[in-house]
Order: C-alpha cells, then sequence, then structure tokens
C-alpha cells in the first residue's frame, strides 16, 4: 500500500503565496484607464440625452401653446359675425384683435410678453403658458365684397437652460356669414 504525502498547513500557506501575486503598477493603470474611459463616455451620452429631452420638452411647450391659443382664436373668429375695427390693431406687432357676436366681444391682445383674451372687457386669463413668450403677434385683415377673414401670425419663444426655442406659426380663419 502506498501511502499519499498530507501536504502540512504550512505547505499550503506557501502555495497559495506562490499562486495569488495580486497585480502589477502597470496592469493596475490600464484597468484604472478603461474605467476612465468608461465613465467618460457615460456622462457624455447623459448629457447630450439631457440636451434632447430639454429640446424635446421646448418644443412640446411651444407647438402646444401654439395649438391652444391659435384653436381659441380661430374658434372665435369662425364664430364672430363682425370684427371690431376700431378696438383692433393690424398689420404691427403687437397686434390686437377684437370681434363681436351676439353682444358678447372678445379682445385677444399680449401683456407681458403672454397672449391674453378679455370678454367683454374683463380679462379672462392667459392662452400661453407663463414660461412661454410671445415674441411676435400680428393680425391682418382681408375684406372683400363677400368675404372677411383674418390672418394670424404668431412666434413664440420658450427660454430653457440647456436650450432655447423659438419657433413662428401662421393660419387663417373666415367670419361666419362672411362668405356666400
Amino acid at each position: 500500500m502506498i501511502m499519499k504525502h498530507l501536504p502540512s498547513i504550512g505547505e499550503i500557506l506557501a502555495a497559495k503565496r506562490q499562486s495569488f501575486r495580486g497585480f502589477s503598477l502597470i496592469e493596475t493603470l490600464v484597468y484604472l484607464a478603461l474605467l476612465v474611459v468608461i465613465a467618460v463616455i457615460v456622462v457624455e451620452t447623459f448629457l447630450s440625452l439631457r440636451n434632447v429631452f430639454a429640446q424635446a420638452r421646448a418644443h412640446h411647450l411651444v407647438t402646444g401653446a401654439a395649438e391652444a391659443s391659435l384653436e381659441r382664436m380661430v374658434f372665435e373668429i369662425e364664430d364672430a359675425a363682425q370684427v371690431v375695427v376700431a378696438d383692433s390693431v393690424f398689420g404691427s406687432h403687437p397686434g390686437s384683435l377684437t370681434v363681436s357676436n351676439d353682444g358678447v366681444t372678445r379682445a385677444f391682445y399680449i401683456d407681458s410678453g403672454q397672449l391674453r383674451v378679455k370678454e367683454n372687457g374683463v380679462d379672462a386669463g392667459p392662452l400661453t403658458p407663463s414660461a412661454v413668450t410671445v415674441e411676435n403677434l400680428i393680425f391682418t385683415r382681408y375684406v372683400n365684397a363677400h368675404t372677411e377673414a383674418v390672418r394670424i401670425s404668431l412666434t413664440l419663444h420658450v427660454e430653457g437652460e440647456p436650450v432655447s426655442l423659438t419657433k413662428s406659426f401662421r393660419t387663417m380663419s373666415v367670419l361666419r356669414n362672411a362668405y356666400e
């Protein structure tokens, strides 16, 4: 019978010390450099995504404000019986438009950079949110023998930390009973 030699605790510890030597300085520097490169890529990606989301948020805010305010003005123009020319400013910024229907007048105007509406001379509130500034508002009135229409040119601006956005919108609306 052959007897196997059992290693002593000292021999086991010596063998473990030889198999585990650790990292050299060059290996540590290479790993550290790789870690720095990965961290820089992650930070750049995060900053890029932040700018993209901020730009999308600004675009959504400006477009939403334009849609809501233009929709309201177009509805009131199409529902109006007449444009009150004496109370309106056409062809220049800041323009204002007053329309009337069945004894109710509605005036669209700019105050402190916001598009607002008055109903029978009483402020009914803003049509644009406070974060959006009206840069340009021009109403143009078109009249002929059978038709009366109003063209609206609206430029909105939103200022954010990483981005700012300015967009222009235009639409035209014909008054009811103004066409045959």
